[in-house]
């Protein structure tokens, strides 16, 4: 939960801090990740789009694809929702 959303630190959490020390984008969790070689392989396709399109874009790119490797397996257990929909691009209100 890197955005302190569960834990009510959003606003003194890790999101905020590096915002505060000029981040203009972020992406983060907003609970936490299950942490597996699922969740690496699916981390790297995460920054592989970031890099690619932006914080935003990428991330909003790869939820995407999330989403339509869901809705075409919805069995498949690297492609649950839990492991996609809870991330989230946050920007600095200076953006």
């Amino acid at each position: 939960d890197g955005a302190g959303a569960t834990t009510g630190t959003e606003w003194t959490g890790l999101v905020t801090g590096l915002v505060w020390a000029g981040a203009r984008e972020v992406v983060t969790t907003t609970v936490p990740v299950v942490e597996d070689g699922t969740t690496a392989m699916l981390d790297a396709e995460l920054v592989s789009s970031i890099r690619s399109d932006g914080a935003v874009k990428g991330l909003i790119d790869w939820q995407r694809l999330m989403a339509a490797r869901y809705r075409n397996d919805p069995f498949s257990r690297d492609s649950e929702p839990y492991r996609w929909a809870q991330t989230v691009a946050v920007r600095s209100a200076a953006h």
